[in-house]
């Protein structure tokens, strides 16, 4: 069976391909998603194709990412699993994140501790960590540069990130913090209003 475009696109380097072989990846993986598609619909998610593609192939496996030299940032461990998603705060997240990028998301599970992994209809890959919105690229393009190898930084596009050091030689992050320098204005009128609103 021929690997998805996108699936074989985000896997084209021997290193992130390995990564996921050793997570208990294989090409003709399929995996059961009859339990995720259940919770989406019960939290007014719309299925979609692209998470179709990507959970099917990926679902309910932790990838941890190669230790590799050089690289910017320290990246974590991905469970691609919206089970283990709190699916109603996901879902809250979703919502504000959706108006700031003017794109529909799904979450496919999280990025160890640092936040939720949602996807849009692009195949572009989200970290939301609550106080900050990143945006790690189109998984056919170089997503996994910043998701996995981390030798490229992902793009902050709301809030504050500290890039944790690189552990493996202790070099610092360039940019050690970053802040989101463009704010959707309507999208930050909007939470300004719902937080002032009194309480019914």
């Amino acid at each position: 069976m021929a690997l998805d475009p996108i699936i074989q696109s985000f896997l084209r380097d021997p290193r992130v391909y390995q990564a996921f072989l050793d997570a208990g990846w294989y090409p003709e993986r399929e995996f059961d998603l009859t339990q995720w598609q259940q919770q989406y619909l019960e939290y007014g998610y719309v299925w979609n194709p692209i998470v179709e593609t990507v959970l099917r192939s990926f679902g309910g496996l932790t990838v941890h990412p190669p230790t590799i030299t050089p690289r910017v940032y320290a990246p974590s461990a991905i469970l691609f699993d919206p089970g283990f998603v709190d699916f109603e705060i996901s879902h809250e997240s979703l919502l504000s994140d959706e108006t700031l990028i003017q794109k529909a998301l799904w979450p496919i599970g999280n990025y160890g501790e640092q936040g939720i992994l949602f996807i849009d209809e692009e195949a572009s890959i989200y970290l939301d960590g609550g106080t900050f919105l990143i945006d790690h690229g189109s998984m056919s393009t170089h997503a996994a540069d910043a998701l996995i190898l981390a030798i490229r930084y992902p793009k902050l596009l709301r809030g504050r990130v500290w890039w944790q050091p690189n552990g493996v030689d202790g070099a610092m992050a360039p940019r050690a913090i970053e802040t989101a320098t463009v704010v959707d204005a309507h999208w930050a009128s909007n939470k300004i209003q719902s937080m002032n609103k009194p309480a019914d």
